[in-house]
């Protein structure tokens, strides 16, 4: 595994990762073609799950971190997904992003992980890889 990123990001990279149960998981930058699987995945979180990591859900509260008022810039913004073969289908599993408060060397960020694929260490693998782009901010 790749744990340390030497320089920023590029839309091509992509990391090939056993979680802790040994399944794995291919986790590269969010790209503009993977809009609607975003969204697909966003639509899946549980209501409270959401609440939780968006702090007021993704209808208002933080719009900077919307899927869709956040193209990634490789900079000042950027994503993260997971995906995984399940039943044979590449699904998305799992998100990272983050949004650079303009003026400032603060962001939001959240990470997402679907239910039925947390506590087996997706989640830290993609917040490895924000905090990994997150030091070219």
């Amino acid at each position: 595994m790749n744990t340390q990123q030497s320089e920023q990001p590029n839309a091509c990279e992509h990391w090939v990762e056993k979680l802790d149960d040994g399944t794995p998981v291919l986790i590269r930058p969010l790209r503009e073609e993977d809009h609607d699987r975003d969204k697909r995945f966003l639509s899946t979180i549980a209501y409270e799950s959401r609440r939780l990591r968006f702090i007021a859900g993704l209808s208002g509260g933080l719009p900077s971190l919307d899927p869709q008022g956040m193209p990634v810039d490789y900079h000042q913004r950027m994503a993260y997904i997971a995906l995984a073969h399940v039943d044979g289908c590449l699904q998305q599993i799992g998100a990272s992003r983050y949004a650079g408060i303009p003026g400032s060397l603060s962001c939001e960020c959240t990470v997402a992980v679907r239910e039925d694929w947390q506590r087996k260490g997706l989640g830290a693998r993609l917040l490895r890889h924000l905090l990994g782009a997150a030091q070219w901010l």
